[in-house]
């Protein structure tokens, strides 16, 4: 992004796999950055939690 070879304008869609591993491996600052380089509209936003689908769906209260 810094030196033009990806230009993110025209994003409709931003999908991050496996942000949560991102964060843990401290990658928060460059997630922002890549955010911050998207078109400013609204955004939703969709966790999934691969890695724990088993036990929510085992879960009496949900």
């Amino acid at each position: 992004m810094n030196i033009g070879y990806v230009k993110l304008k025209q994003l409709k869609y931003l999908v991050l796999d496996e942000a949560d591993r991102m964060l843990d491996m401290g990658f928060l600052d460059d997630i922002l950055r890549i955010i911050n380089h998207t078109p400013k509209r609204t955004f939703k936003t969709l966790l999934l939690l691969s890695d724990h689908a088993g036990q929510i769906g085992r879960s009496p209260s949900i």
